[in-house]
């Protein structure tokens, strides 16, 4: 499998991305971009110069370790949880982690906001989370107690205005993925919280780096 450059987006930092190999592994993170036009020019540069760039080694630098034999491409296993309103939602996501993934598995399955808080010390490290749970606690609040009690946040959602998301960025979500993405989307954005980064997809990036006016939600699901 080829390797790919991936789109993050970062609250105070901007954009940056991961050059990835064939097995997923990060070859190469950037410096920060402030556009996405920006990034996906230093994108272009980096395909036009690695191929034909020189290897130079500088004398006061230090050798790499390379990883030991037996582990590359290995995953380690990986326990989330999903607050979603819709049973057939989580009961779906559950299965398909399950039976599409190495290593994840939905283990805390919540239909509300309130179901989920008295279990907030006994969450998994990751927790996916609907936007619109129809209570009157607050996006922002909802991502800030999560990590408060020393858990990651995905937002996995149907509502796709780049307001909203970046509301969820800057509260301190790690991924946003729209209903609409591929559900490999949302494993790869797991597997970064997993291990403290964000995942950002191209089409999220360039749609939380327009202006638009704060949308005008239900009460409670946005403040």
């Amino acid at each position: 499998m080829a390797g790919r450059f991936e789109i993050l987006w970062e609250a105070g930092t901007g954009f940056l991305f991961h050059l990835t190999g064939g097995e997923g592994a990060v070859l190469a993170v950037s410096r920060p971009f402030a556009t996405i036009q920006d990034i996906k020019a230093g994108v272009e540069a980096v395909r036009e110069n690695a191929a034909t760039g020189l290897v130079v080694l500088h004398p006061t630098s230090k050798p790499m370790l390379c990883p030991s034999a037996g582990h590359e491409g290995s995953m380690s296993s990986l326990e989330v949880d999903i607050v979603d309103g819709h049973g057939m939602i989580r009961e779906c996501l559950a299965g398909w982690l399950e039976e599409n993934t190495e290593g994840i598995r939905v283990v805390g399955s919540f239909s509300s906001w309130a179901e989920l808080v008295p279990s907030l010390d006994a969450l998994s490290d990751v927790v996916i989370m609907e936007v619109l749970l129809g209570d009157n606690t607050s996006l922002t609040a909802r991502i800030q107690t999560i990590l408060a009690a020393g858990h990651q946040v995905v937002v996995c959602s149907s509502v796709t205005n780049p307001a909203v998301m970046r509301q969820a960025f800057e509260a301190g979500a790690l991924s946003y993925v729209p209903k609409t993405a591929p559900a490999a989307v949302l494993e790869a954005a797991l597997r970064a919280a997993a291990a403290g980064q964000a995942h950002v997809t191209e089409e999220v990036a360039a749609a939380v780096a327009v202006d638009e006016p704060k949308p005008k939600l239900a009460p409670g699901n946005l403040r």
